[in-house]
């Protein structure tokens, strides 16, 4: 209760202190993520998954049940997703037959600064809301003191730096580890501080404070990599931008990174119970309704995925390890086989 994060002048999340700690406590250092002593999603996720019969391993992607591709079967709600639409579809169907009784997911704040947080979504369409993907910086302890002091079932959808700062946070607070049941995991190649946005909007040619920003725009017969961002004012003039028209410099070039992500080597999530990301593959690229791939650690949300194949709301096809690895090779390459580049420029 000590600690308060703040966002400072670059747009990033910085934790400040309220007032002296005690030095013998340190338990924010115990649920860093990136604290040089903790222990590594490796072993996170060995305890968490090991004993999951069937279960397998991949040095890149880390443990898994089953892997594929596919996409909800509505196209509309397809279209509106950020990929293929099964990650809204899931967490819909979990609160829908009250596997859980809420979301923590990251929704838009409709022209309030900042433009995105954490919500607790307890219904269907809080949860529809806050479809799409956000390139744009969140913080957790505003919902992590909710689901501490507010009994329940959770879902919470979480990048692999935070699905691994709540699983160090469970084995800390008992109320975390039984009220969070699902950790539903995002690929990450890295994180955008908040001037990230405002550079896109400048680049658009909106004039002004940013009021809304949507990062995955879809147009029809357009390759689904070349995805427009889209951002409004205060006044309400809207302006687009493909990733081709400046979006993919800045991305690729990674400004506006947050410095983490520089000495980070979780692409997929390995502490989250499934993860969700982009089918970057030249089988579904072309297809501008996007696609998923899928990679599942959990039986029971195997389960649900079944469940919802058979009711004809998704459809997919198995994918194998390699071809899942394939689709983020690019992210792939930066964070593990540069890293050991970074590190020893840092050190110098």
């Amino acid at each position: 209760r000590n600690l308060h994060i703040i966002m400072n002048e670059d747009g990033e999340y910085n934790p400040s202190l309220g007032y002296p700690c005690k030095k013998e406590c340190g338990l924010c250092h115990d649920v860093c993520p990136f604290g040089n002593d903790r222990l590594n999603e490796y072993v996170i996720g060995e305890s968490l998954f090991g004993l999951v019969p069937g279960i397998q391993h991949d040095q890149i992607v880390g443990h898994y049940l089953s892997s594929f591709a596919g996409h909800v079967s509505s196209d509309a709600r397809r279209v509106q997703s950020a990929s293929g639409g099964i990650t809204t579809w899931l967490l819909c169907d979990l609160l829908k037959r009250r596997e859980i009784d809420a979301v923590i997911c990251v929704s838009p704040t409709n022209g309030v600064d900042p433009l995105f947080q954490y919500i607790v979504a307890r219904d269907v369409e809080s949860i529809e809301s806050s479809t799409g993907s956000v390139y744009y910086p969140v913080q957790l302890s505003d919902v992590l003191s909710y689901i501490r002091d507010t009994p329940g079932r959770y879902a919470i959808t979480a990048l692999p730096c935070f699905a691994k700062g709540i699983r160090l946070a469970q084995a800390k607070n008992k109320a975390l580890r039984e009220r969070i049941v699902y950790v539903i995991g995002l690929t990450c190649g890295q994180i955008k501080n908040k001037r990230y946005t405002d550079y896109l909007a400048a680049l658009a040619g909106l004039e002004g404070n940013v009021s809304t920003a949507f990062f995955r725009g879809k147009e029809k017969n357009t390759p689904a990599s070349n995805y427009t961002f889209l951002c409004s004012n205060e006044r309400g003039k809207v302006r687009k931008l493909h990733w081709d028209e400046g979006v993919s410099e800045a991305w690729s070039d990674r400004l506006f990174t947050l410095n983490p992500c520089n000495y980070c080597d979780d692409i997929f999530a390995e502490c989250a119970d499934i993860v969700f990301m982009d089918a970057w593959l030249p089988e579904y690229i072309d297809d501008w309704r996007g696609t998923n791939i899928v990679i599942v650690r959990s039986r029971k949300l195997l389960g649900a995925i079944d469940d919802g194949v058979q009711r004809d709301e998704v459809g997919i096809t198995p994918l194998s390890i390699d071809k899942v690895v394939q689709s983020q090779s690019g992210a792939i390459a930066f964070k593990r086989q540069l890293l050991r580049t970074r590190l020893w420029l840092a050190e110098r």
